[in-house]
């Protein structure tokens, strides 16, 4: 989250983060823009529980993701960039989508670990 403090405000300390949190979103712009685009539905501005299992189903070629796992990367990704709104915005969706490749990675390393 760039607002450490809880603030409400961009403090010198927390500017750093917040340029890179920014600078994150404008390299993967379009390809937010589209996904907000398909994905909320009913144009809030942010994915919400249901929206973001689509997008995940649609990133893990047509397999939906298991309730605990929307969960998971909706923790992860809600507030991470200012204040929790109940679904992923625009500029913490870059984080979601690596939230979920991440765990899909540990998941693929772990099975075949026990192969």
């Amino acid at each position: 989250m760039a607002d450490a403090t809880d603030d409400g405000l961009i403090g010198a300390d927390e500017l750093e983060r917040a340029i890179k949190i920014w600078k994150g979103y404008l390299a993967c712009k379009d390809d937010i823009e589209q996904k907000m685009a398909k994905y909320d539905t009913n144009q809030s501005g942010k994915l919400e529980t249901n929206q973001l299992k689509m997008m995940l189903t649609d990133l893990n070629d047509g397999r939906p993701p298991t309730d605990e796992e929307v969960q998971m990367v909706m923790e992860e990704a809600d507030g991470k960039v200012l204040q929790s709104t109940g679904g992923v915005n625009k500029t913490e969706l870059n984080f979601a989508i690596s939230v979920w490749y991440c765990y899909v990675e540990d998941q693929r390393s772990a099975c075949c670990a026990l192969m």
